[in-house]
């Protein structure tokens, strides 16, 4: 399955925690059904967010990644 990672630096706070992410990720998620996953994490040693989106159709996972990258970075 085609795979995207992004990592977005932090500046600073949690953006995980804001409710319009947290609709950006259940969005995502919808969109994606059971073709594949979502996993966003923090990274342990960096100050950045991980973003891993995996799908069976390649155009729609980029789109899903940008736009949860979007959400993170407003």
């Amino acid at each position: 399955m085609p795979q995207i990672l992004k990592n977005i630096p932090l500046n600073g706070g949690d953006p995980l925690a804001s409710e319009s992410v947290k609709k950006a990720i259940t969005d995502a998620e919808k969109k994606l059904g059971d073709k594949g996953r979502i996993f966003i994490r923090k990274s342990g040693t960096e100050a950045k967010l991980r973003i891993m989106v995996e799908g069976e159709n390649a155009s729609q996972i980029k789109e899903l990644t940008e736009s949860l990258e979007k959400a993170m970075s407003a």
